[in-house]
């Protein structure tokens, strides 16, 4: 039994080294290529987060934020703070730019939800 087990083992740990220089083999990116990935993340960076306002506007325009609940978008707001600080650390600009307007977003729909009565759940 024990012997069937190395067999698997080895035969397991064989392939993973395969698929590492298989992982090695991707050619590297341009520069040219590198900029432009750069800007779409960018692009992405702030559009995405701006995918809040709809969601703002409803319960901002209708005074009613009764459809959210507290508890989700706190939890947002938490996860959106700790990539913050991760982006900060890596001095990675896009992590920072994107999750500085969501948090900014997030902390908009909390204050209207407890003014315009969210439920916790």
């Amino acid at each position: 039994m024990e012997f069937g087990l190395e067999l698997l083992y080895l035969n397991i740990k064989k392939r993973l080294l395969k698929e590492l220089k298989d992982i090695k083999d991707i050619p590297k990116a341009t520069k040219q290529e590198i900029k432009v990935i750069d800007r779409i993340i960018y692009f992405i960076a702030i559009i995405g987060p701006l995918m809040l306002i709809p969601q703002l506007l409803r319960i901002w325009v209708t005074n009613d934020a009764t459809s959210i609940a507290l508890a989700t978008w706190i939890s947002f707001t938490i996860f959106a703070t700790i990539w913050l600080l991760y982006g900060i650390y890596h001095k990675e600009k896009p992590i920072i730019i994107s999750n500085t307007i969501c948090i900014i977003l997030y902390l908009l729909i909390i204050l209207g939800g407890f003014l315009f009565g969210a439920g916790w759940f």
